[in-house]
């Protein structure tokens, strides 16, 4: 006898909220249903919560029921789930999200994507320059959130200087963007 279907829609409202239904096929017997295959998307340091809700067979809701909330693997540095459900990405790649209830345990895919920007490390080379105006640099810039994965694609950056004058635009590619330095 099968107990159903466990999946993640993505955030249904604007604090990032997922919704995971836990349902009867029959009396004394729940299963856990959510419509699809979907992966939940989580950005490193932004929580999302999971929540569930009960329903009887004949789709009544059933109150008071509490899920025991874990990730697969059990340890991993992807993210952490507490007890109130609340998922909080860390490293870039994929993972489960584990909800039991009772006997009832089912997984949801969960996809970490990097967070915000949150620093840069720069690289000048040649490292040396003379300030004749001819000399250039090449900088190049890597972008990390605040768990080190390196930044999405498309991320932008402002250079700005008093040493000379910087050239080049664009945005992040791999977590780089690269500049010029005149002097």
């Amino acid at each position: 006898d099968t107990l159903g279907n466990f999946g993640a829609s993505r955030a249904v409202d604007a604090a990032g909220v997922l919704t995971v239904t836990f349902t009867p096929r029959r009396a004394g017997v729940a299963q856990i249903i959510v419509a699809g295959n979907i992966t939940a998307s989580a950005r490193a340091g932004i929580p999302i919560t999971f929540t569930l809700e009960g329903r009887d067979e004949n789709e009544n809701a059933i109150l008071g029921l509490s899920a025991a909330w874990s990730t697969l693997p059990a340890i991993t540095d992807k993210g952490t789930i507490d007890a109130a459900g609340v998922f909080t990405g860390q490293k870039i790649g994929a993972l489960s999200v584990v909800g039991r209830v009772g006997e009832i345990t089912k997984s949801a895919p969960v996809a970490v994507a990097p967070g915000p920007l949150y620093r840069a490390s720069i690289v000048a080379g040649p490292t040396t320059i003379l300030a004749d105006g001819q000399q250039a640099a090449t900088l190049l810039v890597t972008l990390y959130d605040a768990y080190d994965n390196l930044v999405s694609d498309g991320t932008p950056l402002t250079l700005t200087t008093s040493l000379g004058t910087l050239a080049g635009s664009g945005s992040s590619v791999s977590g780089r963007v690269f500049r010029f330095l005149t002097t």
